[in-house]
């Protein structure tokens, strides 16, 4: 990136916490954020960033091409949305159109967002109540990787009661009663990878 002309990495972040503080640190124009990342994740630290520096572009990079990550990466005040499989061109020119005060989104991903505006216009999305939230997703993928109620709490920084509220939520939308079963479903439908 830093052989692009007039584009500068100034710093590179380890997880989400480290991110926060380099972005009030060194104070870039834009960053370009995993969504995946380990003890605060991108959609929560661009929450905070963008917070005490609203000014701050930022582009999520993502393996994620579902609903809840898009919306919610977007609620939390995101200028663009990448997968990670796309070509170094494509990072370059949706750095160059955010920095020009406009919105980016990869073209898979766009599918998704004209799909989600004709089911909201064109009468309510039944399932919109059922959708899985990317907090929800944490929590499953935590599950899958064997942590107890109290680890995942401690990892998330929320109460162990939090935790339980939400695997409920999990086990009521996919509607499965044990955790066998929810991993299964999480993977059909593409919330978890088998490599995780």
């Amino acid at each position: 990136m830093n052989e692009e002309p007039g584009l500068e990495v100034v710093a590179e972040a380890q997880d989400g916490r480290e991110a926060i503080a380099l972005a009030k640190e060194t104070r870039p124009d834009i960053i370009l954020m995993d969504i995946t990342m380990p003890n605060v994740n991108g959609i929560e630290a661009a929450r905070r960033i963008l917070r005490e520096r609203p000014e701050v572009k930022i582009l999520i990079l993502s393996m994620h091409a579902i609903k809840p990550f898009v919306e919610d990466a977007f609620r939390s005040g995101i200028h663009g949305y990448l997968l990670k499989n796309c070509a170094i061109s494509e990072v370059v020119a949706a750095i160059k159109t955010i920095l020009e005060g406009k919105y980016y989104i990869s073209p898979d991903i766009a599918g998704i967002v004209v799909h989600d505006y004709v089911q909201s216009h064109g009468g309510r999305d039944k399932t919109a109540t059922s959708e899985i939230s990317p907090r929800e997703i944490e929590i499953i993928k935590h599950i899958c990787d064997g942590k107890s109620t109290k680890s995942i709490a401690d990892i998330l920084s929320i109460s162990e009661k939090t935790v339980e509220v939400h695997r409920k939520h999990i086990m009521q939308k996919l509607e499965c009663n044990n955790v066998a079963e929810m991993i299964k479903i999480a993977i059909k439908r593409g919330y978890i990878t088998l490599d995780l």
